[in-house]
């Protein structure tokens, strides 16, 4: 096996110190100057860090340490509690009278509470053979004076090992430095996370002043279309042209404003195409029966998001709809469409001609005996086999039926899926599915798991709206 690599205590220094310096280089794109990430901590060799507890020492632990620092550190070794006062000042006072170290060690193992704690400190046998001597005969000058050149004679085998207490000091320095590099990532965590959170505020508000924009952007363009339908010629995309007049034609003053409207409270373009996928799969399945659909149509184009979705399936589609500045919005986005109300189109169309009908939050505009024509109308003009595909707000939400179906001030009455369904039925349709979709974001549900709140929860934030898809069977003959 091949063996790694024993690296030395400087080589890991270095290897820290230069991971250090590469995470103090870091910093993030325009951060304040205030949340600068601060210097990493130095390494130093000193013995600085805190005493660990344990049960059993070599001697050398407790005499890397000096004074008031050794006795604290030898109440917490051997009787594994801080010192107490009184033995705290009566051990300092007696080091720094001249008293050695040795002493104090053997002293309080010698304590009955060392010995029940059981804890053990290697290098001191001649120590404590020493200190039993003395109490056995505390005025022998004789006894004292032997002592004395023992300690000499035995002092090579229990001085300090200058090796150990070198590893010791170094050990404790390792240690330091890595709760002080703890504590400085820490700190740059920290002040990352204050960055990210002022950097998201920031986002926050630029999404929101992009919102006010696009608002703005929607205003002006309707605008523009009222004005451009006041040139000469009748040709809204015309801006050659003299004025006429200066009196705007009141119906392209509403039309501009519900342009606005769309853009500012139904979303963008790409949301509203991104809604608009649950669908795809019908329309694939079309194709499918199909090939090529030769004829489809959409009532109420509006901005022309679901005709650029079928001129991906290259489906052949027409747009109707009573609003001029959204026929041009349209055109200008290569579609094929025409302004005109729905009903008379449909009257105008050859039985059997259409291989999909659609219309996307329409028929809540309409009173109810159009309502009736144009299923009338969807069943007449279908292929056998055609598919015709309805949304509408789905009045199952509580919010939507009592709330947000009412900030479109031309909408009349709510569809249910019930009333829609049986309506399709009635006129012959199959109806493949009931989709209800665009449920309200977790985040706007009550928590919880209960009976209760899942009922709450789907009531008022279930699917927003639904859709019907049905389809002409192929035996059913035009009227």
């Amino acid at each position: 096996m091949k063996q790694e690599k024993a690296l030395s205590i400087d080589e890991i220094m270095q290897n820290v110190g230069k991971e250090v310096a590469h995470r103090s280089a870091y910093n993030l794109h325009k951060t304040p100057t205030s949340l600068a990430p601060q210097p990493a901590p130095k390494i130093t060799l000193e013995p600085v860090i805190s005493f660990s507890q344990k049960f059993i020492y070599h001697r050398d632990e407790f005499m890397a340490y000096d004074d008031l620092e050794f006795v604290e550190n030898a109440f917490l070794g051997i009787l594994q509690r801080p010192a107490d006062e009184t033995g705290l000042s009566g051990y300092v006072n007696f080091m720094r009278n001249g008293g050695d170290k040795e002493f104090v060690l053997v002293d309080l193992l010698s304590s009955d509470e060392a010995k029940n704690n059981g804890v053990v400190v290697t290098g001191l046998r001649w120590h404590h053979m020493r200190n039993r001597l003395r109490k056995v005969f505390p005025n022998s000058q004789y006894i004292a004076s032997k002592l004395q050149k023992l300690d000499h004679l035995f002092s090579p085998w229990y001085r300090s090992n200058p090796a150990l207490r070198h590893q010791l000091s170094v050990q404790r320095a390792v240690n330091q430095h890595a709760q002080a590099t703890s504590l400085y990532l820490e700190q740059q965590l920290k002040t990352y996370a204050e960055q990210v959170e002022l950097q998201a505020g920031q986002i926050k508000q630029l999404g929101m002043q992009v919102q006010v924009n696009q608002s703005d952007l929607a205003i002006c363009r309707g605008h523009t279309h009222s004005l451009l339908s006041r040139l000469e010629g009748g040709a809204a995309n015309d801006n050659l042209g003299p004025i006429k007049s200066t009196q705007l034609n009141e119906q392209h003053k509403f039309d501009a404003f519900y342009l606005a409207f769309e853009d500012a409270c139904r979303g963008t373009d790409e949301e509203m195409s991104s809604k608009l996928q649950a669908y795809l799969p019908y329309i694939q399945q079309l194709v499918d029966e199909f090939g090529p659909v030769a004829s489809a149509v959409d009532i109420g184009c509006g901005r022309g998001e679901w005709l650029d979705l079928l001129r991906q399936f290259n489906i052949a589609s027409h747009g109707v709809d009573l609003n001029q500045v959204m026929i041009d919005h349209c055109c200008a986005q290569g579609h094929q469409v025409e302004q005109g109300d729905a009903l008379v189109w449909m009257q105008q169309q050859q039985p059997q001609s259409q291989h999909l009908v659609s219309s996307f939050h329409v028929v809540e505009h309409i009173p109810f005996n159009q309502y009736y024509l144009w299923f009338e109308q969807f069943s007449r003009i279908l292929a056998p086999g055609g598919m015709l595909i309805l949304e509408t707000p789905n009045p199952e939400n509580l919010l939507v039926s009592s709330h947000t179906f009412y900030h479109d001030p031309t909408h009349l009455n709510p569809i249910t899926p019930a009333l829609l369904e049986f309506t399709a039925q009635f006129f012959g349709l199959q109806v493949l599915a009931i989709e209800r979709l665009n449920p309200y974001p977790e985040s706007a549900k009550v928590k919880g798991h209960d009976e209760l709140t899942e009922r709450v929860n789907g009531h008022l934030c279930g699917p927003q709206d639904f859709g019907l898809i049905a389809v002409k069977p192929k035996e059913l003959a035009a009227p």
